[in-house]
């Protein structure tokens, strides 16, 4: 006969009941904890995380016992359906002893009387079978009751127990996220101080010489009105740390001097667009946008312009396509602007910024004062940019002693693509060490910018911004976010010096200079003399 379930098996909740009480007595007795803490849990960390580890061993106890519960069963199950077979056969086995009596007996029998006792004994093993099948059923259904139950209670405790143990692990994830989270903080906090004690550095700095710089001029003017000849400038250290003449901060007095004087240009004179810049550059002067030392850089930019024949050469054109692509591309681009460039293509760096919206203009300066930095602000502003950086910065490039380190944090300081027009080269290798991607803009392929740049374009300022606006619609089309192709930096520069060789090369060959005596012995003693001796013999 089947048995009941396995003696000496207890329920799931006294189980878990036990390992409940067994983890308080862990909680609470402190030599126990010790013995854990020497032992094999002795590699994890907190409370929370061992009475996690003792909680898992508590579910592989409970799915143990579950799993020996099933067995058993299972086992009892088979044992119980083997011996309804057994006895199924024996009765077959009976049933067909009895027949084959039968049949013997009442062979002489008529076939009506076999016939009927045929039909009495088909269905009293109809009856038999039938019983027999409903008694095994409900026997069945008896004995896999509890078990069932069993199962049932085991499934919804460890489910319980998996929700314990995510809501632990969640709650340990979380608590690490914000440990890191809070770190990040600690170290952005202790760098934005670090930028702020240089900003505030810089700004006492300043305030201190725009304070004493009248004193010094009534000085000057008292000592020129007496006669008394004034000392030597003294030198003292710059914002920057340099050593520079006090002379170096005073006002421009070129402001005063100079008379506003604006000449008339034709339109059909042949260096129009060059001395409309000359002019504005002269305006711009004398409003404070642009300093003496940036006439200076324009003149030697127009003389490679002249070399490179005042126009953008295919080179160029291909560096200006890679450069949309890459400004589209980029996720925090911005511009670097100086006076020349203020003052130059302030409205073409306004029409780039409203072609590319995410595009952030910044105005740096080598030269800078608080108040020129406003006015080339001022002067950008004016051109239709809606939001100018850099007027008061408060982050700092590495590895640069001058004012051109400082940056604005929300443009350049962020930024992963920098166009830089008419730049430094040392700026250009701080940024680029920094692990920004640069534009440069230069007209000189020999210069440390377009050398150190990853992009340059050479050609000049007007056309180049003016060409990649008109390229930023096509480049969104053939751009992904954050993918940059390469670009060969030294092809376009060797590209850019081989059209100036080949422009002087013709310049040169228009007019070749007559030779003289000299130089018609040189070129008929390096002649062969093999097979011209007759002709050199032979005199007019």
């Amino acid at each position: 006969m089947m048995s009941g379930r396995p003696a000496g098996t207890a329920p799931v909740p006294q189980i878990r009941t036990e390992v409940l009480k067994e983890l308080q007595a862990i909680l609470e007795n402190r030599d126990q904890r010790d013995r854990l803490d020497r032992g094999p849990l002795a590699e994890t960390k907190g409370r929370e995380h061992w009475v996690l580890h003792l909680l898992l061993r508590a579910f592989e106890q409970e799915q143990a016992h579950i799993n020996n519960l099933v067995g058993t069963a299972y086992s009892n199950t088979l044992a119980r359906f083997q011996a309804l077979e057994d006895r199924l056969a024996r009765v077959e086995e009976l049933e067909t002893t009895v027949e084959s009596d039968f049949r013997g007996r009442f062979d002489s029998l008529e076939g009506n009387l076999v016939q009927q006792l045929q039909r009495g004994i088909d269905s009293s093993v109809q009856q038999m079978t039938s019983g027999v099948t409903t008694a095994m059923n409900d026997n069945l259904d008896k004995k896999w009751k509890p078990i069932s139950e069993s199962v049932e209670n085991f499934a919804q405790g460890s489910k319980q127990i998996l929700k314990d143990v995510a809501d632990t692990y969640r709650v340990a994830t979380q608590t690490r996220l914000l440990l890191n989270e809070n770190a990040r903080r600690i170290t952005d906090l202790g760098r934005d101080l670090l930028a702020l004690e240089d900003s505030l550095k810089l700004v006492v700095a300043k305030t201190l010489e725009e304070a004493l710089m009248p004193f010094e001029q009534r000085i000057g003017a008292i000592e020129a009105h007496l006669g008394v000849s004034a000392p030597p400038a003294a030198t003292r250290p710059a914002t920057n740390g340099t050593i520079e003449p006090n002379g170096a901060t005073d006002p421009p007095a070129w402001r005063l001097r100079i008379p506003l004087r604006m000449t008339r240009v034709s339109p059909s004179h042949p260096r129009y667009r060059s001395l409309l810049a000359r002019s504005q550059l002269a305006k711009e002067l004398r409003s404070g946008v642009v300093v003496p030392e940036g006439l200076i850089a324009q003149g030697r930019a127009e003389a490679f312009d002249y070399f490179l024949g005042e126009r953008t050469t295919p080179s160029a054109r291909r560096a200006i396509r890679r450069a949309a692509e890459w400004l589209v591309a980029a996720r925090n681009p911005a511009i670097s602007v100086n006076g020349n460039v203020a003052a130059l293509a302030a409205g073409q760096v306004a029409r780039l910024a409203k072609a590319l919206p995410a595009l952030r203009v910044e105005v740096n300066l080598f030269h800078r004062t608080a108040r020129r930095a406003r006015d080339v602000a001022r002067r950008l502003q004016g051109a239709g940019v809606s939001r100018v950086l850099g007027i008061r910065p408060t982050g700092r490039i590495p590895w640069l002693p001058s004012d051109r380190a400082l940056v604005d944090p929300r443009g350049i300081g962020r930024a992963d693509v920098v166009v830089v027009p008419l730049e430094d080269g040392d700026r250009t290798e701080a940024l680029k060490r920094l692990g920004k991607r640069v534009i440069a803009i230069d007209l000189n392929p020999l210069s440390r910018t377009s050398s150190a740049a990853d992009l340059p374009i050479i050609d000049e300022l007007q056309r180049a911004l003016a060409s990649l606006t008109r390229e930023i619609p096509a480049a969104r089309h053939r751009a992904r976010p954050g993918l940059f192709v390469t670009f060969d930096a030294e092809g376009a520069r060797a590209e850019a010096i081989e059209s100036i060789s080949r422009r002087l090369a013709r310049a040169a060959g228009r007019r070749r200079p007559r030779a003289g005596p000299a130089s018609r012995a040189r070129r008929s003693s390096g002649r062969r003399r093999s097979g011209t001796a007759r002709r050199t013999r032979r005199r007019p």
